[in-house]
């Protein structure tokens, strides 16, 4: 650390071994930079920052940001991804290690359409579909795999294929 003359530099920690270096304003290791990186001294320490739920980093899109140290304090969390709600993207967004059409959670009906998402998911109204029968039979086999998974009963099922039945799915573009 500068000297108050800034003519010389001059430890300020307790003598002895240098200590490790932390975000705080101070040359904590003794090496005349203060709050420095481990691996590069000409760059500000960092430090990895997630704020998610307990056991979700590193599941799904879930990721660990950065916290970049400036003046003796970390700045904000830069890169952190945590856990949103479930879309059908592919993705596991809500971090649980369930993937769209395999997530309990997309068991919901977000769209009106009176077809679960996770039913949707699989059998895209757009989707590549000769005619409607088609369609219908795909929604008809998710439904019956959910059933058979314990996730809906058979009131849903049914309710999920009518739907789809007087829907305009799969019919000529």
């Amino acid at each position: 650390m500068c000297t108050a003359d800034h003519l010389a530099t001059e430890c300020n920690a307790t003598p002895g071994t240098p200590g490790t270096e932390v975000c705080n304003g101070i040359d904590d290791d003794c090496d005349s930079a203060v709050d420095e990186s481990f691996t590069n001294p000409l760059q500000p320490l960092t430090q990895s920052c997630y704020s998610g739920p307990a056991g979700t980093q590193g599941v799904g899109v879930c990721q660990a940001g950065t916290q970049t140290c400036s003046g003796g304090a970390s700045g904000a969390c830069v890169g952190e991804v945590t856990p949103s709600a479930e879309v059908c993207d592919g993705l596991d967004n809500d971090c649980d290690g369930l993937v769209d059409a395999n997530d309990p959670g997309m068991d919901v009906d977000s769209n009106g359409n009176g077809i679960l998402d996770s039913i949707d998911c699989q059998c895209r109204c757009a989707g590549p579909w000769k005619n409607h029968g088609e369609y219908v039979s795909c929604v008809a086999h998710a439904a019956d795999a959910l059933k058979k998974a314990g996730r809906i009963g058979g009131a849903a099922q049914g309710a999920n294929v009518s739907a789809a039945a007087k829907s305009g799915c799969g019919g000529p573009k």
